[in-house]
């Protein structure tokens, strides 16, 4: 395996040179003691061999345990929030319902989502099934009809009564798309 120099601090010995390997660790999980396989980062000491890991490697052993049993990992939870969605855990809890000090723990790490949980997180991968299962979008938009040759699509959104100028600005797009619009 690649060994890299550090110049961390051994914290059985304290001399200051340790060396980073990258190795294939094996650890029991669940009550049957199933075998998982992670490669993982050790830290050993170049002075005494004390050999230790980091918080990355309990990262790498989460996810590995989360690939074992059908969940998301903590950094696909977190890609899905903040570079899928763009949201903040607040944001996050408002749209979908999930507790922000739950998500907090599923993208550290702390704690395994359940299985509801992890097939809504899924869901919200695709954003068109994120914006209609957002519970803050007052907009139930509904197509009323499809006509064929033309290429016309009716819709409605009924949010836009309630907000004028966003009403003003559809209308004033639907004319560069021969869109036709109603506003309840």
């Amino acid at each position: 395996m690649n060994s890299v120099v550090n110049q961390g601090h051994c914290p059985a010995c304290k001399t200051g040179k340790t060396t980073e390997t990258i190795e294939l660790e094996t650890f029991p999980y669940g009550e049957e003691g199933t075998e998982i396989e992670v490669k993982v980062p050790v830290i050993r000491c170049q002075n005494c061999d004390f050999a230790y890991t980091d918080q990355r490697a309990e990262e790498a052993r989460h996810a590995a345990v989360c690939a074992q049993i059908g969940l998301l990992a903590p950094s696909e939870i977190k890609r899905i929030r903040t570079e899928v969605l763009g949201m903040s855990r607040a944001a996050f809890h408002a749209a979908y319902g999930l507790s922000s000090a739950s998500v907090e723990r599923w993208e550290k790490g702390q704690l395994f989502q359940g299985e509801a949980a992890d097939t809504l997180l899924r869901a919200l991968r695709n954003p068109i099934m994120a914006r209609d299962l957002d519970r803050r979008a007052a907009d139930s938009t509904e197509i009323l009809e499809r006509t064929g040759g033309d290429n016309v699509i009716w819709m409605r959104f009924p949010s836009l009564g309630s907000k004028p100028k966003r009403a003003e600005d559809a209308l004033v797009r639907s004319q560069d798309f021969n869109l036709h619009i109603q506003v309840n």
